[in-house]
């Protein structure tokens, strides 16, 4: 028997879900939660009995990455599915960072979630088509080195190709060919673009 901690804010998703799961013999509904903030207290004194936590992002008082966050860091062995309506790129980034397990959006039918809850549990993961094609694009495309996090924390500060390259202990065309290649990687007219373009992007600097 697999424990399991709902959290959803709207109730009707949350007895949804519960229905559904109910009626499988191997898993048992450990708690059901609107508020995250609670959730995340029972969390910590129970993470021993938890094996999964199916939780919403967008949740009120504290999204639901924030949750995943702190649920991880309480114990890594949880595993988390997301089931939101929520879609975007840089979100499925953001949970694929976190070591979400399976990310499904309530687009697709609730009843699909104890195939993908036993399919987590045996160690699989799961992303809905529509957010998976984000996982399959080429993962360097969001890497930068040492050097290129170092030129875009000072270019972000104000700081010119002189001054970075006197920080860095390079030369000023070393700096200026460092960013010259990051903005035709990520395809940006100039400096200023090129930051937005990786922060869109949620890159790590």
């Amino acid at each position: 028997m697999y424990n399991i901690v709902i959290i959803d804010d709207h109730s009707v998703v949350l007895e949804g879900i519960s229905s559904i799961l109910h009626n499988s013999k191997s898993i048992n509904i450990l708690g059901k939660f609107r508020d995250p903030r609670v959730a995340l207290s029972f969390i910590r004194g129970n993470s021993n009995k938890i094996d999964i936590v199916v939780t919403d992002l967008d949740l009120p008082e504290m999204n639901g990455l924030d949750l995943i966050k702190k649920t991880k860091a309480i114990d890594s062995h949880i595993k988390v599915i997301l089931f939101t309506f929520i879609g975007e790129k840089k979100y499925v980034l953001q949970s694929k960072k976190l070591n979400v397990e399976s990310y499904v959006l309530k687009s697709e039918s609730i009843s699909v979630l104890p195939r993908i809850i036993t399919s987590v549990l045996g160690g699989k993961m799961y992303y809905s088509p529509a957010v998976k094609i984000f996982l399959q694009e080429k993962e360097d495309t969001l890497e930068l080195s040492q050097i290129q996090k170092n030129i875009l924390h000072l270019l972000i500060k104000g700081k010119t190709a002189i001054e970075i390259a006197n920080h860095c202990g390079r030369s000023k065309k070393t700096i200026e060919y460092h960013t010259a290649q990051m903005r035709k990687q990520w395809k940006a007219k100039n400096n200023v673009e090129l930051i937005h373009i990786l922060q869109e992007k949620d890159v790590v600097l």
